[in-house]
């Protein structure tokens, strides 16, 4: 059952990740819900908040996109923090 899990998860992650070089914000919409989802069934499923985060700042939603990209740093995957405090989205 856990692989199974694991397994959609990984399918919800690619589903995600899956935009055009422009996404539209039909595609960053379904973009967050895949990760909303994947985040749903593991909290602490770092990658999901990692690009959730990085989608929500494409989009124009910095506050939310760095409380994820924090909470992505908490469960030990910080580069997508490091890398928004680079480019000066968050402090």
């Amino acid at each position: 059952m856990k692989k199974l899990c694991l397994l959609c998860l990984f399918f919800l992650f690619l589903l995600g990740c899956a935009t055009t070089p422009t996404p539209s914000a039909k595609q960053y919409n379904i973009a967050i819900q895949d990760f909303n989802k994947a985040i749903e069934l593991d909290p602490n499923y770092a990658g999901a908040y990692l690009h959730r985060g990085k989608t929500f700042i494409k989009m124009g939603l910095k506050d939310k996109g760095c409380a994820d990209l924090r909470k992505a740093c908490e469960l030990k995957e910080c580069s997508g923090w490091q890398w928004a405090k680079k480019k000066g989205y968050c402090f």
